[in-house]
């Protein structure tokens, strides 16, 4: 089946009234290669007898829908799954799965919904939904993402919702149960800003709010750890050098990739103060740098440093550093 060509139009960067920009041809022939349903893609122009552009997209595609069994044993209990995986849905560049996942934790179903492109515009958004038998979950998202180099702007939200049973372990034997229940809301808006030919710098502001409550249960045997609260706003940054290369048999096989071996930075500070969250007061903040390298025909360096992590006002110490 071949994508609509409605939805590969809708992943461009350039329309046929534009004036040609190689910059934007390249950059969409990665959008569209970055796509599950699309094998390869390709972009060319060449000057017609009467002086204008003709661009040539072509791409290949994928077969899409796979079924997910598995099954496997370890420490003397079962884990199978089975469902299904449509990233090509109707042809509309859809994603959707349905999968049954049995453990020694819990039983259930997972529903997932993502659609990069709703309605042909350039907001995303994403669904999950899981019933299990200790308890549920559901993700919401809805974003307008930075989708190019040169987008001026982006926006969204994001709600978590998660509860389940969890088990303490003693000697391989569970001696506790409890039960948890996750929530996570973000919201943000950011602002990106071209600092030469080839660095970006993208600044977002937003607010989060994490909360996770503990609840004993009739196979409840020790004492539940505290709620945890956080709820801060906080200033990102993303600053990355286009540095692009297009390479083939690399990580895949008979496949074009492309490799960024430009700079990319990431930085988040956040604060959560005590009347806010009603926790202790605490810092957030993160620091995540990549590059990579090339020193041969089939030689790629790649460089990767993060720092995670929270400062305790009261404590006076880092929690979670990571």
């Amino acid at each position: 089946m071949t994508t609509e060509p409605d939805v590969i139009k809708s992943i461009l960067l350039f329309t046929p009234e534009d004036a040609y920009e190689p910059k934007k041809l390249a950059e969409s022939e990665r959008l569209l290669r970055r796509q599950a349903y699309l094998y390869d893609a390709n972009i060319s122009a060449q000057t017609n007898c009467d002086g204008n552009i003709d661009v040539t997209v072509e791409t290949r595609d994928l077969w899409t829908l796979l079924p997910e069994i598995s099954f496997s044993r370890s420490g003397g209990e079962n884990k199978s799954s089975i469902g299904f995986r449509e990233s090509n849905l109707f042809c509309w560049g859809k994603r959707l799965s349905l999968s049954r996942t049995t453990d020694a934790e819990r039983n259930g179903y997972l529903f997932v919904y993502d659609d990069p492109n709703i309605l042909s515009s350039r907001y995303r958004g994403r669904v999950e939904y899981s019933d299990n038998d200790d308890g549920k979950r559901h993700l919401l998202e809805l974003t307008y993402p930075f989708y190019s180099i040169d987008t001026p702007y982006s926006y969204g939200l994001l709600s978590l919702s998660d509860q389940r049973i969890e088990s303490l372990y003693k000697r391989g034997e569970v001696f506790s149960k409890f039960s948890q229940k996750t929530e996570y809301n973000r919201i943000f808006f950011g602002h990106s800003k071209q600092l030469s030919n080839s660095w970006t710098q993208r600044l977002s502001v937003g607010y989060t709010h994490e909360q996770q409550s503990f609840f004993s249960t009739a196979d409840t045997y020790t004492p539940l750890a505290e709620k945890r609260e956080l709820s801060y706003p906080y200033i990102s940054g993303n600053w990355f050098e286009d540095h692009f290369v297009k390479v083939r048999n690399f990580d895949s096989i008979y496949r074009t990739e492309d490799l960024n071996l430009g700079w990319n930075l990431q930085a988040l500070l956040g604060y959560s103060s005590e009347e806010l969250s009603n926790d202790a007061s605490r810092a957030v903040y993160s620091f995540h740098a990549k590059k990579a390298h090339f020193s041969g025909n089939n030689t790629l360096w790649r460089f990767q440093a993060s720092l995670d992590g929270y400062w305790n006002e009261q404590q006076g110490k880092a929690e979670n550093l990571l």
